[in-house]
């Protein structure tokens, strides 16, 4: 049984791009702050996080990158409340280069989820909701290990932020001793060396 974030399925951009994001993960002062609700965010939590930065202590000029999914219902209105934003903001829609983005965050509010794994690969501080069942049991465990900061309430926000770069730089070492995105390739040479013991098998 192949388990564990150690096996995480990642694209190969986590990997390749590692090294240069765990060396960005040093800043005093956060310029780049990733939101990212999942794709959908059907419970548009996205809006009320970009409303409850706006009362923390960050500089007008630290650049805030909101994800979306092209499905995603509120979308439209997020991207009424990014033009509006008091802040640096903008909105991606569907983008392909979410590894690069991640890579240049130095904190990410986002849900729960394989989307964990990624952050852990980039060694991204990550401040988390928990917005299903099944993400309960490992976003727990996470937390109780100081490995991301789990909340459930856009009011624990401020509080966090604020306390940069505390917590910060000890959650970026643990995440990124917890994935290192070469889980496909460990899975790919595990079946390798399954297929070739099965064909030495059936030869003798």
């Amino acid at each position: 049984l192949l388990l564990g974030p150690k096996y995480a399925l990642l694209r190969s951009e986590f990997s390749k791009l590692r090294n240069s994001s765990l060396g960005k993960k040093r800043n005093k002062t956060i310029k780049n702050i990733l939101v990212y609700l999942g794709g959908i965010d059907s419970e548009n939590l996205t809006e009320s996080v970009l409303d409850k930065l706006k009362s923390c202590n960050i500089s007008e000029t630290t650049q805030i990158t909101v994800l979306m999914g092209s499905q995603a219902p509120f979308l439209s209105k997020i991207k009424k409340v990014v033009k509006k934003l008091p802040l640096s903001a903008k909105i991606k829609v569907d983008s392909k280069h979410i590894a690069e983005i991640m890579s240049n965050a130095d904190l990410s509010i986002g849900a729960s989820g394989t989307t964990t794994w990624e952050r852990c690969c980039l060694g991204l501080p990550s401040i988390q909701f928990c917005i299903s069942d099944n993400q309960k049991f490992i976003s727990q465990v996470l937390s109780r290990d100081n490995v991301i900061k789990l909340i459930d309430s856009v009011n624990q926000i401020p509080d966090l932020i604020n306390d940069y770069p505390n917590w910060m730089f000890e959650s970026s070492k643990l995440s990124a001793q917890i994935c290192d995105g070469d889980g496909a390739n460990r899975i790919f040479n595990k079946m390798s060396d399954y297929e070739f013991e099965i064909n030495e098998h059936s030869n003798v």
